[in-house]
């Protein structure tokens, strides 16, 4: 389902494996799959701080949910 799908692409992104996505990993995922656009890159920290609700600039996977079922 639809939660799985998104469980996957998670997992893509959390490069460390430590179950959340940091700055760090989304850019260095972004390059990876040369995605080179600067409006993607400059709008990550606005995402990661708009969806982190706990404050430690990371995401988490249920943050990450809410960000793709909203």
């Amino acid at each position: 389902g639809l939660e799985q799908y998104l469980r996957q692409i998670f997992n893509e992104f959390d490069i460390d494996k430590d179950g959340s996505i940091t700055v760090y990993e989304l850019q260095q995922t972004l390059h990876r799959s040369k995605i080179n656009s600067d409006f993607i890159i400059e709008n990550i920290e606005l995402l990661i701080n708009r969806y982190d609700q706990n404050g430690d600039h990371e995401i988490s996977f249920d943050e990450f949910l809410i960000f793709f079922m909203t």
